[in-house]
């Protein structure tokens, strides 16, 4: 058992395997007005609390402006992204290792499926052997390809 100080407003990895979770992970993740995650799935389910700012959500095809104390909860294989519409304060309540699927559109309207391996993100899969983790600029750039529906 492990008991957590949430009121420190530091961005940080609040519930995680270093507390003893085992398969769930709640993170606080502090955002720059402009910053986006662009349309991606997930193998499990997954949660977001604005606890300050506004954030504009798409999930499943539907757009919606959340604010403080609005909480938005994504089905496993459910297509979602943000985008932070002023500088935003987020709580993810998530499962851990269950993947990081992002859709990449092409500039010719095509459309993959890639998936991708975060260092230190608890949703994300460790690489295979052989398999290096996934450059920063590369995870940015599959996401930008979906910036134009957040």
């Amino acid at each position: 058992m492990a008991f957590i100080d949430g009121t420190q407003q530091a961005t940080s990895l609040l519930i995680g395997p270093a507390e003893g979770a085992r398969t769930l992970f709640r993170e606080r993740a502090r955002y720059s007005a402009g910053f986006f995650v662009g349309l991606h799935t997930h193998r499990g389910d997954e949660s977001f609390e604005v606890m300050s700012g506004e954030v504009r959500f798409y999930v499943a095809g539907e757009r919606k402006t959340c604010r403080a104390g609005e909480i938005v909860f994504v089905p496993a294989n459910v297509e979602h992204g943000f985008l932070a519409l002023t500088d935003a304060t987020i709580e993810i309540f998530s499962e851990q290792k269950m993947g990081l699927y992002v859709v990449v559109l092409g500039a010719d309207g095509s459309r993959k499926i890639e998936e991708i391996y975060m260092e230190g993100f608890p949703s994300s899969h460790e690489p295979p052997t052989g398999v290096s983790y996934t450059p920063r600029e590369t995870i940015r750039g599959y996401y930008s390809t979906t910036r134009h529906l957040l």
